[in-house]
């Protein structure tokens, strides 16, 4: 399973990161959950938020947003985080910033 990455380089976040994103997810019981455990449920947020279309090949960050959880909203492939990290060097993944969509070579 993949973790949620917190910067650009696609590092495994630390604990005190995915608590964070926990934290500004609002997910209840973040406080005495494992590592793990708050990996699987931010992958849950991503997985049940609405997805957003694409609106002229910009995608604007929210608060917890990383290019994996993009990916999974965008694409519905979290597999794809790799690609929007590629196509937006140098961005800071942080709510408000704006990033290129690639577009699919299909």
């Amino acid at each position: 399973m993949a973790t949620p990455c917190h910067d650009a380089t696609m590092s495994e976040p630390t604990k005190d990161e995915l608590y964070e994103q926990a934290q500004d997810a609002d997910i209840a019981g973040r406080d005495s959950m494992t590592k793990q455990d708050l990996v699987e449920a931010l992958e849950q947020v991503a997985e049940e938020a609405p997805k957003r279309e694409p609106r002229m090949g910009v995608y604007v960050l929210e608060s917890g947003d990383n290019p994996s959880i993009v990916a999974g909203k965008l694409f519905d492939r979290r597999s794809r985080g790799l690609d929007l990290v590629l196509a937006n060097p140098g961005v800071d993944w942080v709510e408000g910033a704006e990033i290129q969509i690639p577009q699919d070579e299909s």
